[in-house]
């Protein structure tokens, strides 16, 4: 890990100069030098540049200067706000090097090391002036200067809500809004409520949020092309093993069923596969009463429907009350309700179900 170049007069710094200072060494045979002699030491040396944690003297004098762009800032505004504060502080001789670190398109940071000479003379605090002062000229954003062991600076446009928030969260942005405008109005009319700020900014740094908008197709929201099957028998009445004569039936014809309901003489199943239609009728006619309805849909309600909250399914069934419900599944699962229906009926359903179940 040789130093790049040696300070001094005489011959051994001329010839060491020559040798290890020219740019065939430095690009070609420097790095595999490093590499097979310089061990962990050689990942130590460039890895932590000067001044950093590691190896800043804790009693050099270091000024903070802080750069931040409101939501929906990029980053090249950041990155030209930066560099009219970089050229303005090259002008200064005092400054033996400036570190800037473009963090987003929001923030920046740049640190201020200054020559052994002037460190711990007045210049520092001169600077740190001007620095506020061509702050404010630049404008765009918001600055914070900070060190020297004395009251930093910061012209932080941002607007606050004070120290009491209150977070609202849902699906409907417009209803938020309204809620959010209700509470505000309620809030201001106590006296020491000065002002009330709404808006989405939870953290200072994330970037705008975004609002989705759904446009749902409710002719789509079902599963069309259904065909229910009703087997009804007398033999099925306290008798053991006939569901599973039926469901042999269609596993033989490799036939998924879609909903099941059951009765005491009777069981009704969808399927959306038709291919061994004819031949799984003829084999259930053999146990019993087939009746077959084409041309259905399934419709789900989906929802928080554990079997103790109470309401939503009367609200469902409801909203069901003017349609013809060929089948109900309900229970065998704590997140959804369904219907079969006719297809004709579909439309008039989603919006029967929509106008009760979220339009209230």
């Amino acid at each position: 890990m040789l130093p790049d170049k040696m300070e001094g007069e005489g011959t051994f710094a001329e010839y060491y100069n020559k040798v290890f200072g020219n740019s065939t060494y430095k690009e070609k045979v420097k790095p595999i030098v490093d590499k097979a002699l310089g061990g962990s030491l050689r990942l130590f040396v460039e890895k932590v540049y000067e001044g950093s944690y590691f190896n800043r003297d804790e009693g050099e004098v270091v000024l903070y200067v802080n750069a931040n762009l409101p939501n929906g800032s990029t980053l090249e505004q950041m990155n030209a706000l930066v560099k009219k504060m970089e050229t303005y502080l090259s002008d200064f001789k005092e400054i033996r090097q400036f570190q800037t670190a473009i963090y987003s398109a929001r923030q920046a940071n740049l640190q201020i090391y200054f020559t052994k000479e002037v460190e711990h003379s007045g210049f520092p605090y001169t600077l740190k002036s001007n620095i506020i002062s061509k702050a404010l000229t630049l404008g765009g954003g918001s600055w914070g200067v900070y060190g020297l062991q004395d009251q930093g600076f910061n012209n932080d446009v941002r607007e606050s809500a004070g120290s009491f928030r209150v977070k609202m969260y849902g699906y409907n942005y417009d209803e938020l809004a309204y809620w959010g405008d209700r509470l505000k109005e309620k809030l201001l009319e106590h006296r020491r409520i000065k002002e009330v700020i709404i808006n989405s900014e939870f953290s200072w740094w994330k970037d705008d949020y975004s609002e989705f908008y759904l446009d749902l197709n409710r002719e789509r929201m079902a599963k069309e092309n259904i065909t229910a099957i009703k087997i009804k028998s007398s033999r099925m009445l306290l008798a053991h093993g006939f569901l599973r004569k039926v469901f042999e039936i269609f596993e033989s014809y490799q036939t998924s069923i879609d909903m099941i309901c059951t009765s005491v003489v009777g069981v009704s199943v969808s399927i959306d596969n038709t291919k061994h239609l004819n031949e799984i009728l003829d084999d259930l006619k053999k146990y019993g009463t087939v009746t077959v309805d084409k041309d259905m849909c399934i419709i789900c309600v989906v929802g928080d429907l554990e079997w103790e909250n109470v309401g939503f399914e009367a609200k469902a069934l409801d909203a069901m009350r003017d349609i013809p419900v060929r089948m109900i599944s309900f229970g065998g699962s704590n997140y959804n309700i369904s219907f079969i229906i006719r297809e004709c009926d579909k439309k008039q359903a989603l919006q029967s179900l929509s106008d009760a179940l979220f339009n209230e």
